[in-house]
């Protein structure tokens, strides 16, 4: 089903061309508007928050939309994109306490709706997928799969574009580089490197796991390392508060979790503070394999280990450290754990119920397709190393996911 998805989109990328190349990003903008259901479409290059670049637009009000991000400092465009979540507002009448200068002026130019996707390669940025609607609505859940799908191919685009060289595989594009290379080479300076994976799930993973290792007293110690913002580190209630305190703990381990970041300041706050403290003693067990939680849970201090029975022997899957969290697939698609979770260490973990998540998802019910897409494109990532067909089955898989978290908050399909 993704293989067919994905050569659909290129069947209609190619159908959309006027006077430019067949495969575009003014071709990919203007396919994006007849098979998306949206009015307008946009592809800006990134670099940080600051450094905007309009690639292209396929309306005026798709390049005003851009341009007022750009003056006002606020809207999807602003956001923190460093986990690769997108920004979904069916209805940017009720983004205005979020985004006080860019919504109202949004919606006055006659925008009503507006869907956000990052281009990432990896842990880097290059660029926005934009799409808007002049009436509020959501998206389908074929739409956003089908939505994940331009994102990709406008992202290749965009790479190929900066690389300087493009072209199917097997046309001679490595040939050609390493015959600048041997008349050349000795000449001049030459930096040759690999781009994929570029994706970095666990930071520091490698590192973690070593002092995992250590003995249970020298691991224990290990725990979430405070921002780098922060102008002091408070380790007791006599200590008096700066005049801009830092976030509770509970909002900074939110704040880390890659299916949060699309909530607004006020949303995590409102979610943090209905998070509960959990402490476990080593040796504890805290998941049986095959449970079904109904809790999120984010790790503050020690080390958890996962392992699951096959057969007469218990296999280590992974280790679990601060920042890390599990409990996801359970809250929001019902799914069952796959292995048993331990703790190897005392542990100290924030637990986020589903019946406080689902406040906030009835509130604002397009969280639920921002989590989907975040989970299928972690979900990608963690497919690198196989193959291109393994690596998009992530992608037909959307849908189906959609559904189920609307069906487990209880939220209309639409």
């Amino acid at each position: 089903m993704a293989g067919e998805r994905a050569a659909r989109v290129w069947t209609w990328i190619a159908a959309a061309h006027v006077g430019d190349p067949p495969v575009s990003i003014a071709a990919l903008c203007r396919a994006a508007v007849l098979w998306l259901g949206v009015d307008g479409a946009g592809v800006t290059a990134t670099s940080g928050l600051l450094a905007r670049e309009p690639l292209f637009a396929s309306d005026e009000l798709t390049a005003r939309l851009e341009e007022l991000q750009f003056t006002t400092g606020e809207g999807p465009g602003s956001e923190d994109f460093r986990f690769g979540s997108p920004v979904l507002i069916p209805d940017l009448d009720s983004a205005a306490a979020r985004w006080p200068g860019f919504a109202p002026a949004a919606v006055a130019a006659g925008a009503g709706a507006i869907f956000v996707l990052p281009l990432q390669a990896g842990a880097i940025q290059v660029g926005l997928l934009s799409l808007y609607r002049t009436q509020p609505g959501s998206m389908t859940p074929e739409q956003l799969a089908d939505m994940l799908v331009f994102a990709e191919m406008a992202l290749q685009m965009m790479l190929d574009a900066q690389a300087g060289i493009s072209g199917e595989a097997g046309i001679g594009k490595t040939a050609v580089i390493d015959r600048f290379l041997e008349q050349w080479g000795r000449q001049v300076g030459v930096l040759r490197g690999w781009c994929d994976p570029l994706s970095a799930p666990r930071p520091l993973g490698p590192l973690i796991d070593m002092v995992a290792q250590l003995p249970g007293e020298q691991a224990a110690g290990l725990a979430l390392a405070q921002p780098q913002q922060a102008s002091a580190v408070f380790v007791g209630s006599s200590q008096t508060a700066a005049a801009h305190a830092p976030r509770s703990m509970a909002f900074r381990l939110l704040d880390a979790v890659p299916l949060f970041v699309s909530l607004s300041d006020d949303e995590k706050e409102a979610l943090a503070a209905t998070m509960t403290r959990r402490t476990y003693r080593k040796d504890d067990l805290v998941v049986e394999q095959d449970a079904n939680m109904k809790s999120l849970m984010i790790i503050r201090s020690g080390v958890l280990v996962v392992s699951r029975r096959e057969q007469d022997r218990e296999v280590e899957l992974s280790r679990l450290a601060p920042g890390d969290y599990f409990g996801e697939d359970g809250l929001f698609t019902g799914s069952c754990e796959e292995g048993t979770i331990r703790a190897l260490t005392a542990v100290v973990a924030y637990e986020v119920e589903q019946a406080a998540l689902a406040k906030l998802v009835h509130d604002r019910p397009s969280i639920a397709d921002e989590v989907s897409i975040t989970l299928s494109r972690r979900a990608k990532r963690g497919q690198a190393l196989l193959s291109d067909k393994e690596r998009t089955a992530a992608l037909a898989a959307v849908p189906g996911m959609v559904a189920r978290i609307r069906q487990l908050f209880e939220l209309p399909h639409s």
